[in-house]
């Protein structure tokens, strides 16, 4: 696979690097972001950034978004166990509401159809956050079923919403 960057009207997709480790941190060290987010921890601190991007937590298919030169949020995929690729994204607070999330996750999934041939994806999210669930409907993606996901934030696990688009 191995692309470093992909781009769409507003935003690019790329790989990240040491300049962005404050960015990452003040946002993702917002209980307003990482407590809808599941393999996140509260507080999000240096050493949570070294074990993502040196750590060999982070994926072929995972990139931070960018709206300029400014580290707004990430998307990904993940393939798992049943063939299908799980796709996840955060954004910033501040920058929430701007269809963001949408546009990013549109870019990678086209990517993963045309350039891949990945044709199965998968997704969710937890109850309560229901604007993550109008991203994922903007997508296509159709609901099949609830799960309990571990936070690792919350430190407990939470009903979820799973979603397949295919």
């Amino acid at each position: 696979m191995g692309i470093a960057e992909l781009s769409s009207e507003r935003l690019r997709l790329k790989k990240p690097g040491p300049s962005d480790s404050d960015a990452l941190i003040r946002q993702l060290d917002d209980w307003e972001v990482a407590r809808w987010l599941s393999r996140v921890p509260h507080p999000y601190t240096q050493s949570d950034v070294d074990d993502w991007q040196t750590g060999g937590l982070q994926g072929e298919l995972d990139f931070y978004i960018y709206r300029d030169a400014s580290l707004i949020g990430g998307v990904g995929l993940t393939l798992e166990d049943d063939g299908y690729y799980e796709l996840g994204y955060w954004v910033g607070r501040e920058y929430w509401g701007n269809g963001y999330a949408t546009e990013a996750a549109q870019c990678l999934l086209n990517y993963a159809r045309n350039e891949l041939g990945i044709t199965r994806f998968t997704s969710g999210y937890m109850v309560g956050n229901e604007q993550s669930g109008k991203v994922l409907q903007k997508l296509g993606f159709q609901p099949d079923g609830e799960a309990e996901i571990f936070s690792v934030a919350r430190g407990e696990s939470v009903k979820s919403i799973r979603v397949r688009l295919t």
